[in-house]
């Protein structure tokens, strides 16, 4: 009980990730082009998801080995629920199917939001 109430607003993340992956696609017809905003969509779900994953386990008193929560939480887990809402999709959501392009923006999500995390670490002091 005291992990959900440590990761909230992850969990929150998380959450909304999950409705906006499985929820039934718009009828708009598709544009298809490399840089389309579903993908800047997915970039900046997982970005989020990381970034607010981070923050959060970097408050964490409870945790005796923080480094590898960090690696497992901050970069494991957001890289597998891209995996396996991607998978999901095809199997239980039809009409929705995986797209590696997708998972690739998941995961540059994932990079993106240690990005971030780390110049939140660096220039949080000076806010203070």
């Amino acid at each position: 009980m005291r992990w959900i109430i440590a990761y909230w607003k992850s969990l929150s993340v998380l959450l909304a990730i999950l409705v906006l992956s499985f929820m039934n696609p718009p009828s708009v017809p598709a544009v298809r082009e490399l840089f389309s905003f579903d993908k800047v969509g997915h970039l900046m779900m997982y970005a989020g998801l990381t970034l607010m994953v981070l923050i959060e386990t970097s408050g964490l008193k409870m945790v005796k080995n923080r480094r590898s929560y960090f690696w497992v939480l901050g970069g494991v887990f957001p890289v597998l629920t891209g995996a396996l809402t991607e998978l999901l999709q095809t199997l239980l959501f039809a009409p929705r199917a995986a797209e590696w392009g997708d998972f690739f923006s998941d995961v540059a999500g994932v990079l993106m939001g240690w990005l971030l995390f780390f110049a939140w670490q660096k220039w949080r002091p000076r806010f203070r």
